[in-house]
């Protein structure tokens, strides 16, 4: 039986690892490829470790493009945006989860199909909209259809029917009000979860591109994923200043993920066994 479980351990993680290199190998070669001359990434025989390391392609991006800027842009709408969902979730999602009132099961089971409509079929009501209210080429244009999220508030409902009501009712009990219930009790028992909400509204919301591509044609609103567009020639993309503009785009990222790390995996376990 040792045997059985040594071996079946040994596949399992011959099979992870594989998976693994399969995920992160293009990653690490982007990288390394950021730091090649166009002529080596073109080569027929492509090298995977640069042989004259250079950081031409990175001075080239913020000369050519006002790559800083549309950095700081990404940077402002993710942040805001994923500070917005993790604030509108979480009370949404205790008031769906701990409250009582008429057309409360209806109107979770609204928000649940908003979550099947692809985002391509609202493009169109949501651009007239922002059209309508002037912000068409705005950061607050950019934020403002996704400042409330479905899947978030599904995920902090899913959540917090799991938290014993009776922590509610003894602090109702000590004379603290709702929104002290929430802030004090209901937010600290809840990290985990925003910890995983945080990491994938972050992570979609940074590389998001229909979106700004729709509403943003000024240079001071766009995005990264745009100025990277912007790197496109008729002959195709400029392979050395494309794989530098895309690794610095990554690290942004990789601090998000470290930083919650602890509470992701968690957080994504609890919240499934709770729905």
């Amino acid at each position: 039986m040792r045997k059985h479980k040594k071996l079946k351990v040994l596949i399992i993680s011959i099979i992870t690892s594989i998976a693994a290199g399969v995920i992160i190998i293009p990653f690490i070669w982007m990288f390394l490829s950021a730091f090649k001359p166009s002529e080596e990434i073109m080569r027929v025989i492509p090298t995977f470790f640069p042989e004259n390391p250079t950081f031409g392609a990175f001075k080239k991006v913020f000369k050519l493009l006002p790559f800083a800027l549309f950095f700081r842009n990404s940077i402002i709408v993710s942040i805001t945006v994923t500070c917005s969902v993790l604030f509108s979730s979480s009370l949404i999602g205790y008031c769906l989860a701990k409250f009582r009132f008429l057309g409360r099961d209806i109107l979770f089971l609204l928000v649940l199909l908003t979550m099947v409509l692809p985002f391509e079929i609202i493009v169109i009501p949501l651009f007239i909209l922002i059209r309508d209210l002037r912000m068409i080429n705005s950061l607050q244009g950019l934020i403002l259809p996704f400042v409330v999220d479905s899947f978030g508030i599904f995920l902090c409902t899913q959540f917090i029917l799991g938290i014993p009501s009776d922590y509610m009712d003894a602090a109702r009990i000590d004379g603290l009000s709702e929104w002290d219930i929430y802030l004090r009790i209901i937010i600290p028992l809840i990290k985990p979860v925003l910890s995983a909400l945080c990491i994938f509204c972050f992570f979609w919301q940074w590389g998001f591109i229909l979106w700004p591509l729709v509403v943003a044609s000024s240079d001071k609103v766009k995005t990264i994923p745009l100025g990277i567009m912007l790197l496109q020639t008729q002959r195709g993309f400029i392979y050395d200043l494309t794989l530098a503009a895309a690794s610095m785009t990554i690290a942004p990222t990789l601090i998000i993920f470290i930083i919650m790390r602890k509470y992701f995996v968690k957080g994504v376990a609890l919240s499934g066994l709770k729905a």
